[in-house]
């Protein structure tokens, strides 16, 4: 039996990209649209080998409450069903490096690029796009970057829900109002913590756009802003703690 060749994508004819493409231009103004609609600013778009514009879209995850409508999903579904010869050396622009759900998704199409505006608000599955043979360009588009923490500001709570949750960014145990002394857990004395909370185990989350905690020493004290999740309520404020890596969490001792 003839042994199936792998798949690897033709790019060939693809010209170095930059943030004057169209397909780039047309991915950031959704993104802007998605700002403006009140929600989560990501924008992508289709492009084929020939420079055609297949579709584009942005993330209506809160403008329509959806569970999978993130930009490059919406960028697909509004290209609409095209033969598989469409997306043969296509490029998939996105002002955000793609999530796990947006990023087997180009898999599946084989698309043969994938550009990102910037990766440093969230990096999704730029690894294994390269894995499957994908190309990935990372433009480090600063209008990108700041379109993003412009929402995260105004919206951090649609941003944790939306991506930093989902996507495992390291979560803040319920541990606010207990002390850590050495490897021992007690009671705080301090009553700011217990003045910010409730006594219904709380959750925090870091503050959407910090991402520099997953940078540091494991056990190291650190002061950080975070946002403590209080249902309904979400109170900010300065905390200090330890990153334990292994867990993927930031351990609440203090607050400043």
């Amino acid at each position: 039996m003839t042994k199936a060749t792998p798949w690897t994508p033709n790019m060939s004819n693809l010209k170095s990209p930059t943030s004057d493409d169209p397909g780039f231009k047309a991915a950031y103004q959704e993104a802007k649209t998605g700002f403006d609609e009140g929600g989560v600013p990501i924008g992508a778009c289709l492009v084929d080998k020939d420079g055609k514009i297949l579709g584009q879209g942005h993330n209506m995850r809160v403008q329509k409450s959806s569970a999978t409508l993130h930009a490059e999903i919406s960028c697909f579904e509004n290209a609409g069903r095209l033969p598989a010869s469409a997306y043969r050396g296509a490029t998939m622009y996105t002002t955000l490096s793609p999530c796990d759900m947006c990023t087997g998704a180009c898999v599946m199409y084989k698309v043969a690029r994938v550009v990102m505006g910037e990766n440093d608000t969230f990096v999704g599955g730029d690894e294994y796009l390269k894995q499957r043979g994908i190309e990935v360009v990372n433009l480090k588009n600063a209008e990108c970057e700041h379109l993003m923490k412009e929402f995260i500001k105004k919206h951090p709570e649609d941003w944790s829900v939306d991506v930093a949750i989902a996507e495992n960014m390291p979560i803040l145990t319920p541990l606010v109002g207990m002390k850590i002394s050495g490897n021992r857990i007690r009671p705080s004395s301090n009553r700011a913590l217990h003045n910010s909370t409730r006594p219904h185990q709380p959750y925090a989350v870091l503050r959407p756009g910090q991402s520099q905690p997953l940078f540091f020493e494991a056990g190291a004290v650190h002061t950080l802003p975070v946002t403590l999740h209080n249902e309904p309520i979400m109170h900010p404020f300065l905390g200090g703690g330890h990153i334990d890596l292994a867990r993927r969490v930031f351990l609440l001792t203090e607050v400043c």
